[in-house]
């Protein structure tokens, strides 16, 4: 009887393909390539550079493509089997679904997002949101309040959180009480996004 062999994707292909999908390829380039590279390893190797126990912040100016990025390893992430998923939102989709879970449940959000069934999370343009807001009983510094809940769930369970930033890491000291940029210290692992906005230019495509 006749052995088919499995044929197994390459994630790197891939992953290729996924950045060349939609109206406009994910350009890579001498600003993105080391943080991309970086960001793959993590994601598809067992052992990286970056701390696999950490999630990621990535950092970087508006333009560079830190939202397309995450959205593309969300991507990639969830075609193959034992990638470490995660859910993506926006940091002003999260604070309507706190607004909402305020009005309505708190239980379902709990176990979305603080209980141990919950899983990897990545909130894209943190330090936009709105700093106050009516969380749970009480009028508070919302995200401050949810990267603490995250951390124990980081530091008890070893759920991840994600990040994407256009601050660095002296105006996210400055933005955040010292309490949460200690735990974001030990939750992220830190990657920078170099260059100015891409948007509406054309640039030099490289190899990977």
């Amino acid at each position: 009887m006749e052995t088919r062999l499995a044929i197994v994707e390459s994630p790197m292909k891939v992953f290729l393909e996924i950045l060349n999908e939609g109206e406009a390829p994910f350009i890579v380039n001498d600003f993105n390539k080391q943080a991309l590279r970086k960001i793959f390893n993590y994601f598809v190797y067992p052992n990286s550079q970056l701390d696999k126990r950490r999630g990621i912040m990535l950092i970087g100016n508006c333009g560079t493509g830190k939202t397309r990025l995450m959205r593309h390893f969300n991507t990639l992430c969830a075609r193959f089997n034992g990638f470490p998923k995660f859910r993506f939102e926006t940091v002003k989709q999260l604070q309507n679904k706190v607004i909402a879970a305020e009005r309505r449940d708190y239980t379902s959000f709990y176990e979305d997002y603080f209980s141990q069934n919950a899983i990897d999370l990545l909130v894209d343009d943190i330090g936009t949101e709105t700093k106050q807001l009516n969380y749970f009983g009480n009028v508070s510094l919302w995200f401050e309040d949810f990267i603490c809940e995250r951390y124990n769930l980081f530091e008890n369970h070893g759920i991840r959180t994600h990040v994407t930033t256009n601050l660095n890491p002296k105006e996210l000291q400055e933005f955040y009480s010292a309490r949460v940029y200690d735990r974001m210290k030990a939750m992220f692992n830190v990657v920078m996004m170099s260059g100015e906005s891409w948007r509406g230019k054309k640039a030099h495509v490289l190899r990977l």
